[in-house]
């Protein structure tokens, strides 16, 4: 399975102050988990990976639609469609999409 987070984050340099170096400062949008004491650590992500999720998830919820274009789907979250569509490119060359071209293109799982 590939590693979504792993994708699309870009390390901090290893002498950072942030505990774990793949978390960055400065981000709106944060996902929470639990560690070792069950103190609260925030999971910030990138702007570029929320919209990868989010477009992912769009993606998940209509199994039944062969494709949808990035404009599809950035018009649905309010994003710009320019932007998904350059990180729709990414997560095809990553594997964890396909496109497909044409009149009824665009991207599916």
């Amino acid at each position: 399975m590939v590693n979504l987070f792993a994708l699309l984050f870009t390390p901090s340099p290893s002498n950072s102050p942030i505990p774990n170096p793949s978390l960055k400062y400065g981000h709106k949008r944060s996902y929470t988990k639990y560690g070792l004491n069950k103190s609260h650590i925030m999971l910030k992500l990138t702007k570029k990976a929320d919209y990868g999720l989010m477009a992912l998830k769009y993606l998940a919820e209509r199994p039944e639609t062969p494709a949808l274009s990035a404009k599809d789907i950035a018009d649905a979250y309010g994003i710009p469609a320019q932007l998904l569509a350059k990180i729709l490119q990414q997560l095809t060359k990553k594997g964890l999409l396909k496109s497909h071209a044409g009149m009824n293109g665009g991207f599916a799982l």
